[in-house]
């Protein structure tokens, strides 16, 4: 929902760029199976000070929010049980994208 939010505040209408790109890659790592996953989008970005609070439980950037902003929260929480990792990149006023990393189960 960030994203869309992000993305629809930066293009009112019809854009290029008005995106959300999710892509997946299995990669070997400590001599493990891992699968990556990313999403990123072309919005708003997240601006350097609000960056290291983004997993927070009620973290916003929103002026005004209908929802309960629990949704990185919640993925951190469920990722870092499975042992995995999540991170976030962003450049403000141009880009965001999440990545999480989770370990191949055979």
């Amino acid at each position: 929902m960030n994203m869309h939010d992000a993305l629809n505040v930066k293009y009112k209408e019809y854009h290029d760029d008005k995106i959300i790109e999710i892509k997946s890659s299995v990669a070997g790592r400590e001599r493990q199976c891992w699968l990556r996953t990313a999403i990123l989008d072309h919005g708003t970005g997240i601006r350097d000070d609000a960056s290291g609070n983004v997993f927070d439980p009620f973290f916003t950037t929103k002026l005004q929010t209908d929802s309960a902003e629990m949704g990185l929260s919640v993925c951190y929480s469920i990722i870092k049980e499975y042992r995995g990792e999540i991170y976030v990149e962003t450049e403000s006023e141009k880009w965001t994208q999440v990545c999480f990393d989770l370990p191949c189960f055979k």
